[in-house]
């Protein structure tokens, strides 16, 4: 069996493990077993601390739209300054024009 498939056939073993704290066992003892062997690879086991864990977010059960505008520092729109806008445009083209132009 070449290094390959050795590597595939022990990633499906990991995969079928529902235990974390086996994962974690198994992780510390093949983390001191490369520490130990190949000192080039030592050096990037930095580079291997939870790769996914820093890409987490939290999802929130319940959503609050206030929250999130408050979160994001949403103004909204002033419908005065809009009537303004509208005003100052002066569009006299009916909107199925104005579309097709798109």
């Amino acid at each position: 069996m070449n290094l390959a498939v050795k590597k595939y056939n022990l990633i499906q073993l990991i995969m079928l493990v529902a235990d974390e704290q086996v994962l974690d066992r198994v992780s510390d003892e093949l983390r001191q077993s490369i520490s130990a062997k190949e000192e080039p690879i030592s050096e990037n086991l930095s580079i291997l601390e939870e790769p996914i864990s820093s890409y987490g977010i939290v999802i929130k059960e319940e959503i609050d739209l206030e929250q999130i505008k408050k979160e994001q520092n949403y103004q909204g729109f002033d419908p005065d300054e809009m009537d303004r806008l509208v005003e100052e445009a002066d569009i006299q083209e009916p909107i199925e024009d104005l579309l097709k132009m798109i």
